[in-house]
């Protein structure tokens, strides 16, 4: 009974067994993991477009949950950066369509449509879709938000007119209304900003948020910041939140769903991936399909409680790893902290410079501008740093949504191509070498000049499966390479170990070239076939065509038959 409702609720496996030697790192742990929470919550719930006690519920209800039914040990999900813009925008339209609703409850519903697409896309074991997204579309989508986050922080950060639009039009904008700054308002949210910067780097394991979230609240107070024109956070409301479902009509819902499509997208990436590197650098597995359940329950309770989309967060994951959180029980008492602080501490926030929250928000997400990732791209492969700039140039061009379809979609076309177009390597014989008997080694002849071709014998490599999308490229480069044969191709020999699948397309092309290359008196033949391939040319008729007797276990046999029924082709 136990290990059955374990596969739902992992918690009722480990906690059980949970060390009492590992409470003190948990704890020293999740106070890190807290004192960078709480700013955070509160500056994403403006991101969000949410009133502050709306981040503290989304981490109170987020950390709970994903302690109960996560498999990641120090994974913290609970308001972040991306899902909070991303919630944002998406809720643009809606908010326009039914201007009389709410839009708390509107933002609360989006959370629980989430949180059901999540728990949907676990159950049905879609947990394989995030290896589907490829990281240079993750990196120039990162970077791009990360950028639209910071050009939506600046008005607040400088007291100057708020600007909507794509990227460019932000910072036109406000460069144009850059002669209506409040002084007063830009040097506290610079010298905030300078802070952050500075000091974390000094001393990176200093809670600094919470440290110049203070010290800007108790000048606040004692310069009297509101009275001076300087915008501040007033009358956070104290206690725990209550249970409420949305009160929407299915024409509302109906609305939500593809704002909630991308908001799923965009936590299924982040999340995923974040979980997957944390267990690989602490030695254990996570299970994708139960990640998306637990991403999914975090969300339908952050909704139920009033919150915003939730997601895993990077940064206060790594906080607490660094810290030596052992177990999810460090999230729990993370959600414990974020109680006190919602019964106690609340009215520590009234006189908050907004001027600074943008500040703390800025310096949350300027490390996800990945510079460095787009060098490495760069340095690795080419095509995937121009994918990656073009998932940057479509969000900050397009908005997010819009830019992650496009990116995904360049994504897209980009392996088509690839598969489209695979390599074909003409092979050639490497005779002589230290350590290698009667057997030929083979090796493209473009990479390695002492490699020789036989005369006669047309030999490459296809680096991919066949089938319809490269069935035409096959045939027509194999006839390319007999046409440019000197002397005359006599035989054709496919190294085929790549070649994994054959559908109907391919089929007909294979077909269709025996009976070309029979035109000109060549044989085509084929070496290192998988027993996958065999079965496919069985089923379509092609071994007899081929013949039994011109299928090999090696390109050393197949050359040496080519070698024994055309001795004239030896050097």
């Amino acid at each position: 009974m136990r290990e059955r409702l374990g596969r739902f609720a992992p918690i009722v496996i480990w906690l059980p067994g949970y060390r009492r030697s590992f409470f003190g790192r948990d704890l020293l742990a999740a106070l890190a993991v807290w004192a960078v929470l709480v700013p955070q919550a509160v500056g994403y719930a403006a991101l969000a477009g949410a009133p502050p006690d709306a981040g503290l519920a989304t981490a109170l209800a987020a950390g709970v949950l994903y302690a109960v039914f996560g498999t990641c040990r120090q994974l913290d999900v609970g308001p972040s950066s991306m899902t909070a813009v991303t919630a944002a925008a998406v809720l643009v339209p809606v908010v326009t369509l039914y201007p009389d609703v709410s839009y708390a409850v509107l933002l609360a519903a989006l959370a629980v449509l989430t949180g059901v697409l999540l728990i949907i896309a676990g159950v049905l074991r879609l947990g394989f879709v995030s290896e589907f997204l490829a990281r240079p579309v993750l990196v120039g989508f990162i970077s791009a938000v990360a950028f639209l986050i910071i050009a939506g922080q600046i008005p607040k950060l400088l007291g100057i007119p708020a600007e909507t639009g794509n990227l460019p039009e932000e910072l036109w904008r406000e460069a144009e209304t850059f002669a209506d700054i409040k002084w007063d308002t830009a040097a506290v949210g610079c010298v905030s900003l300078f802070a952050l910067l500075v000091l974390r780097r000094l001393a990176p394991r200093v809670p600094w948020a919470l440290c110049v979230t203070a010290v800007a609240i108790i000048c606040s107070r004692a310069f009297d910041f509101s009275a001076n024109g300087i915008a501040v956070i007033a009358d956070v409301p104290a206690g725990l939140p209550s249970f409420a479902l949305p009160g929407l009509g299915l024409d509302q819902f109906s609305a939500l769903w593809s704002g909630a499509i991308a908001v799923a997208f965009v936590a299924l990436a982040e999340s995923i991936g974040t979980a997957r590197s944390l267990a690989l650098k602490g030695g254990y597995d996570i299970d994708a399909n139960q990640e998306l359940i637990a991403l999914g329950t975090a969300n339908v309770g952050t909704g139920l409680l009033q919150g915003f989309p939730a997601d895993a967060s990077l940064s206060r994951s790594a906080v607490g790893v660094a810290i030596g959180g052992l177990t999810r029980v460090s999230g729990l008492i993370v959600a414990a902290f974020v109680v006190l602080t919602m019964l106690f501490l609340t009215p520590f926030f009234d006189g908050l410079p907004q001027a600074t929250l943008a500040a703390i928000i800025i310096a949350a997400v300027i490390g996800l501008v990945d510079v460095g990732g787009f060098r490495t791209l760069w340095r690795i492969d080419p095509p995937d740093a121009m994918l990656a700039v073009v998932g940057f140039a479509s969000v900050c061009l397009l908005g997010i949504l819009p830019g992650v379809l496009t990116a995904v979609l360049a994504s897209l076309l980009v392996l088509v191509r690839r598969l489209y177009k695979p390599t074909i390597t003409v092979l050639g014989r490497l005779e002589g070498e230290p350590g290698v008997d009667e057997d030929f080694m083979f090796r493209s002849i473009d990479r390695h000049p002492a490699c020789k071709t036989i005369p006669g014998l047309v030999l490459f490599r296809f680096s991919n499966e066949l089938f319809f999308a490269n069935a035409s490229f096959f045939r027509n480069a194999t006839l390319r390479l007999v046409d440019a044969s000197d002397p005359p191709a006599r035989t054709v020999l496919v190294d085929a170990a790549a070649i994994s699948h054959l559908d109907a397309t391919a089929a007909w092309m294979l077909d269709d070239l025996l009976e070309r290359l029979a035109a000109k008196g060549v044989t085509l033949e084929l070496a290192r076939t998988t027993t996958p391939l065999d079965d496919s040319l069985l089923r379509a008729g092609l071994i007899d065509r081929i013949g039994v007797d011109h299928l090999y276990p090696s390109l050393h046999d197949g050359v040496e038959a080519f070698l024994a029924r055309v001795p004239d082709a030896h050097d």
